[in-house]
């Protein structure tokens, strides 16, 4: 098995970074909306 303990570090923060981006991008187009 290649997966290591620090590529699953990388493959959490990479999610994490993604999901945050997201929000980031949908929160205002959300609030837009309900304005």
């Amino acid at each position: 098995m290649l997966s290591t303990s620090k590529e699953k570090l990388i493959l959490c923060l990479i999610f994490s970074l993604e999901s945050f981006f997201k929000n980031a991008t949908q929160t205002p187009k959300q609030r837009k909306r309900e304005n």
